[in-house]
């Protein structure tokens, strides 16, 4: 065991007053920084530089405790009697006044795109120029191809429709009956007769119209490359059986007798008037 152990681990530092207790950290101290220098004659082992350490660290403790009794001391030397001092009042709540402020509009990401502009030279402008107007002309053109085909499915319900009433008319026409009473399978008539009938008041396709165009004939005899109106038109032929067992389709005129069995198809004149087909080999 160490002589100072022996000479200050036997109390409580607590005790001391303040020179022995400065006296012993001095001792304490110098012993310790020997045997951090590795000075000769102080080399410490562990047990007697953690002993040592221990001692030192209680004295800085008891001083510590020391201090902080004396200043509570002091504190309260110096405080005022409670008795005279006055409770202090509580501060008035504020009221709060409703107010409303518009926000102050922000423009530095403006300034910041409009000097990006600044630096760009005339070709930069001039590529960005022509990008836009490529960007809304393939916008507009991909919504009026979206129109068009809304339009077209629109004629091709109106097509659907006339060929149910082919349907219809191809089981029933023989029928004394049938209406319209021209439609009916008989000698003397024509489908002339028959389509004006059809378009009459109380007829299945009175005040049909043409969903493709405002204004355009709802049916045509061909779809004709010649007459841009009949683009959106509902088509009607007549087939004719060839030897080869198919059909050739020919203009439906109107002029053949309502008696005479016949094999229509049904299309819808398209854009680039091209057939859209709606029925084949519809047996009337």
């Amino acid at each position: 065991m160490h002589p100072l152990q022996k000479k200050y681990g036997g109390s409580d530092p607590a005790t001391w007053d303040d020179a022995k207790r400065a006296e012993a950290r001095d001792e304490l101290f110098k012993a310790i920084s020997a045997d951090k220098a590795g000075k000769a004659g102080g080399k410490l082992d562990p047990a007697e530089r953690s002993g040592l350490l221990r001692i030192w660290l209680d004295i800085r403790r008891a001083q510590t405790d020391a201090e902080a009794a004396l200043l509570a001391e002091a504190e309260a030397e110096a405080a005022p009697d409670a008795k005279e001092q006055e409770p202090a009042k509580a501060p008035e709540p504020k009221r709060k006044r409703f107010s409303f402020k518009l926000p102050r509009p922000q423009f530095a990401r403006t300034r910041y795109v409009w000097g990006l502009i600044r630096t760009l030279s005339v070709p930069d402008l001039v590529f960005l120029s022509v990008l836009m107007g490529l960007t809304v002309s393939v916008l507009m053109l991909g919504l009026h191809s979206v129109t068009e085909v809304q339009r077209i499915e629109g004629v091709k319900g109106e097509a659907e429709r006339v060929v149910a009433w082919l349907k219809e008319a191809a089981e029933k026409r023989s029928d004394a009956e049938f209406e319209p009473a021209a439609c009916r399978k008989q000698d003397g008539a024509s489908w002339n007769d028959c389509a004006s009938a059809l378009l009459e008041a109380n007829g299945p396709l009175h005040q049909r119209i043409n969903p493709f165009l405002e204004g355009h004939p709802l049916m045509q005899r061909k779809c004709d490359a010649s007459n841009w109106q009949t683009i959106g038109s509902i088509i009607i032929e007549k087939g004719a059986l060839q030897s080869s067992g198919s059909y050739t389709y020919t203009p439906f005129d109107g002029t053949e007798p309502m008696s005479k069995d016949m094999t229509l198809r049904v299309t819808v004149c398209g854009r680039g008037f091209h057939l859209i087909k709606v029925a084949t080999e519809l047996n009337l």
